[in-house]
């Protein structure tokens, strides 16, 4: 009959219609996913890198702990207003001021005569044997300027040292580790790259660290460090040249 046919007609017609719009929503879906991926990788900056700068530059003085987030074989690293990044005594001995391994300060806008942090993409290291230290770099650097500046001299403490002397995991360290310059962490680099930080290898998506914040002179200096104090004025006075 011509009228069934005609209302066979009209349902197929409205069934393939509505599968073409189905398909055209999950392709939209896909099209922006994918699209927000790119911008990202090429524009933009994990949110969990934006967040930890968020952080460190909230205004509350004092301490407390945070949560850093990285991606495999990815590290933060934090500049003073002026020099680079420098690990001494990050190896296991005796303490002898000797510097470990360095990352030279970038040249970003955003670290140009301010305190900056940086998101640190494929870590790579040169090492050019025991007289020389390693040479941090990345094959893709993420700076954000700080609002605060970086306490010049950061000392691992003995309360951290000592937690893993004491059958912790990295049990064994004997270690007076000190950073200048800023700071460093980093996740799943490999063995031997503890001479980085010198902190025990690092393989969790985050790991917990120590934020302090005290006004020093007139100015809010911060330190971040595994426990506290990071800020320890005892070590390094901030008038020592």
């Amino acid at each position: 009959m011509p009228g069934q046919k005609n209302m066979i007609s009209k349902k197929g017609f409205a069934v393939h219609a509505f599968t073409r719009i189905i398909i055209m929503i999950i392709l939209f879906f896909v099209v922006f996913n994918a699209g927000k991926l790119v911008a990202k990788s090429l524009f933009g900056k994990p949110q969990y890198f934006n967040d930890f700068v968020s952080n460190l530059n909230k205004e509350e003085l004092g301490s407390r702990q945070m949560l850093i987030t990285l991606d495999k074989e990815s590290a933060v690293v934090g500049f003073s207003k002026s020099g680079n990044y420098e690990c001494y005594d990050c190896g296991i001995g005796i303490q002898s001021n000797h510097l470990d391994a360095k990352f030279e300060r970038p040249s970003a806008d955003e670290c140009k005569d301010s305190s900056c942090v940086c998101l640190c993409q494929n870590v790579m290291v040169a090492d050019k044997g025991s007289s020389e230290p390693i040479s941090i770099s990345c094959e893709k650097l993420t700076c954000e300027k700080l609002n605060y500046e970086v306490y010049p001299e950061i000392h691992l403490n003995e309360a951290y040292l000592n937690k893993y002397k004491q059958g912790a995991a990295g049990s064994g360290y004997d270690i007076r580790s000190y950073w200048k310059g800023g700071f460093f962490y980093s996740r799943g680099l490999g063995d031997g790259y503890q001479l980085l930080n010198g902190l025990p290898l690092n393989t969790e998506l985050s790991m917990t660290a120590r934020l302090e914040k005290k006004n020093l002179n007139g100015n809010v200096h911060i330190g971040l460090c595994p426990e506290l104090p990071c800020i320890q004025e005892d070590k390094y006075p901030l008038n020592q040249k």
